[in-house]
């Protein structure tokens, strides 16, 4: 039980630390879905809440582009290069 306290502190603290920074912070899954955002996240995305975003394609909302404005290639696009 104390185990289980224990970890239920743990994700509150990491929940409160996501919902208060100014950054915004996304999870995306190996599909390159959204899993999670934090509300400045939401902000910069255009979405009123997290649950807009949740399981849509990443790629479909987020656009990026060169310096010259030309399409940057899925290859090139920095979250797969992390996965």
């Amino acid at each position: 039980m104390e185990k289980e306290t224990q970890q239920h502190s743990i994700e509150a603290f990491r929940h409160q630390i996501l919902e208060s920074i100014g950054e915004g912070v996304v999870g995306i899954d190996s599909d390159g879905r959204f899993t999670f955002l934090n509300p400045s996240a939401c902000r910069l995305l255009g979405f009123a809440h997290e649950e807009e975003a949740l399981g849509r394609d990443a790629h479909t909302v987020v656009y990026l582009a060169q310096s010259d404005g030309t399409p940057l290639p899925e290859s090139e696009y920095p979250f797969w290069k992390v996965m």
